[in-house]
């Protein structure tokens, strides 16, 4: 089953206020940030963002955000766990930062913003799922990793935010 049929069965079956978002941006953050892009549950196009250069990142996202007019943006949250914090020393974490950029830009547009552990969409999002969705493509990995969350959220969060798709 393609992953449009799946999404289908998935609507047939939820409450009636859920509506597949018409645009949704999903990201996977970090100084290579990658993003999808739905377009009524499927996928219309993915990349990535490097901010090695965070005014151009920064920069990128926005002319996103202009094109692609989304209605949500999914982003992977980010946790720092103990048996990490060692290769963090020193750091300055730019992947909070991009999250904090993202989270600033979507507050100022209007368009909620929804955060998904990295475990939760991998967990489930596995790369024999994608392959059978058609979606696993030989791309960035990070850029695979926001069709994971993008998909995860497509399928299972639509319970939780009323108004999203409309």
């Amino acid at each position: 089953m393609d992953f449009k049929e799946l999404l289908n069965k998935q609507i047939q079956s939820a409450k009636p206020y859920w509506k597949i978002p018409k645009v949704l941006l999903a990201i996977d953050p970090g100084e290579t940030t990658g993003y999808s892009i739905f377009k009524d549950g499927e996928l219309f196009r993915h990349g990535v963002i490097i901010w090695k250069i965070p005014s151009l990142g920064y920069e990128i996202f926005v002319n996103h955000l202009k094109e692609d007019f989304p209605n949500v943006v999914v982003c992977e949250d980010y946790r720092l766990y103990a048996n990490k914090v060692n290769a963090q020393l020193g750091s300055q974490i730019p992947t909070i930062k991009i999250i904090g950029a993202i989270e600033m830009l979507c507050s100022t547009n209007k368009i909620p913003m929804i955060k998904q552990m990295a475990s939760t969409a991998k967990q489930f999002c596995t790369r024999e799922k994608l392959e059978e969705w058609g979606y696993w493509k030989k791309i960035n990995p990070h850029a695979r990793d926001s069709i994971r969350h993008a998909t995860y959220f497509l399928l299972f969060c639509k319970n939780n935010y009323l108004g999203v798709g409309e």
